[in-house]
């Protein structure tokens, strides 16, 4: 009798010891510390430079990290100027923070995560008739100007050669060549989605002719960085999961276009398709390239080029875990 009282006893203690633990954590990881931070992004999370930061937010991989990121809608420029001025925690563009590292700006990059995503999109049948007409980019020294300067460096053009028109949205930029305001653009959304079937001449994907393909990135000011290294890390750690995610679920993933761009099933297929070329990574970033891609912006805005290791730090992808190093 003593020793089913003894058990009975053992067995209410282990049971009340498991509820109060089951609560603690519930409640804990309810109430955990929220990192509240904010981020510069252009008009479409969905499109493919910014893809991965959609999917982190729907999939709740930043709230697993304690992050709250609020999204604000900025262009190139006017993003890593509001990231120097204090204004928000995070950047995107790397053209756009390789030209403010250039003036000399308090920039660094601890990630780069896709290739050139830019197309362009005119009713002319070359290059060369480009000459005289007015283009389109998100902003001077981003990555749209950048990829304008190499093509019509390619063909012997100045960019003074053209009328350039800053558009930050890339959206507005296709709406206002359907327009026929502007003659030509360079825009990231893909064509399957930006035109209905021959609603435009020439399609040129930028990435093809390029030697320099880089443009997604995570940017923040050296100072944050020294400050918060753990917030940065997280932040880092939210992409490379979001990456992972993007390249082993091929459902998911098109489920998230689908809803994000509405697209059709023939689209989204299309799209992941192009993702999937498009070569998300994490860990793989050629410092050699950067260094090409440094030269070619300083070039196009007279400026003078700094070292790649001067501008990217490695020291946040180099930490995280074999399995999310892609």
């Amino acid at each position: 009798m003593d020793f089913q009282k003894k058990f009975t006893k053992i067995l209410f203690v282990t049971v009340i010891t498991i509820f109060v633990v089951v609560i603690y954590v519930q409640y804990t990881d309810q109430y955990k510390p929220v990192k509240n931070l904010k981020m510069g992004i252009q008009a479409g999370k969905t499109l493919n430079s910014f893809f991965p930061i959609y999917v982190a937010e729907e999939k709740g991989f930043l709230k697993e990290e304690g992050l709250n990121i609020t999204f604000i809608q900025l262009g190139p420029t006017m993003s890593t100027n509001a990231l120097i001025s204090g204004n928000i925690e995070f950047s995107y563009d790397l053209p756009a923070a390789i030209n403010a590292k250039l003036g000399g700006a308090d920039i660094k990059v601890i990630m780069i995560y896709s290739n050139n995503d830019n197309f362009l999109y005119s009713n002319f049948s070359s290059i060369e008739e480009l000459k005289g007409k007015r283009i389109a980019v998100a902003s001077l020294g981003g990555a749209s100007y950048t990829r304008l300067y190499n093509l019509l460096k390619s063909e012997r053009l100045k960019i003074s050669d053209v009328e350039i028109t800053v558009i930050p949205d890339a959206g507005q930029r296709i709406n206002a060549f359907k327009s026929g305001f502007i003659d030509a653009t360079i825009s990231p959304i893909p064509p399957s989605i930006a035109f209905q079937p021959n609603e435009v001449k020439m399609i040129l994907y930028l990435g093809s002719d390029s030697q320099t393909t880089m443009v997604g990135a995570i940017v923040t000011t050296e100072k944050y960085l020294k400050e918060n290294p753990e917030t940065v890390m997280k932040f880092t750690t939210v992409i490379a999961k979001t990456i992972k995610y993007i390249y082993e679920d091929k459902e998911g993933t098109t489920e998230l276009i689908k809803s994000g761009l509405n697209a059709n099933e023939k689209q989204a297929m299309d799209i992941y398709k192009f993702i999937l070329a498009h070569h998300y990574y994490t860990t793989k970033t050629d410092l050699e390239n950067l260094d090409t891609e440094i030269k070619e912006i300083a070039e196009s805005t007279g400026k003078n080029a700094v070292p790649a290791t001067d501008f990217y730090d490695s020291n946040f992808v180099d930490k995280l875990p074999k399995e999310l190093q892609i």
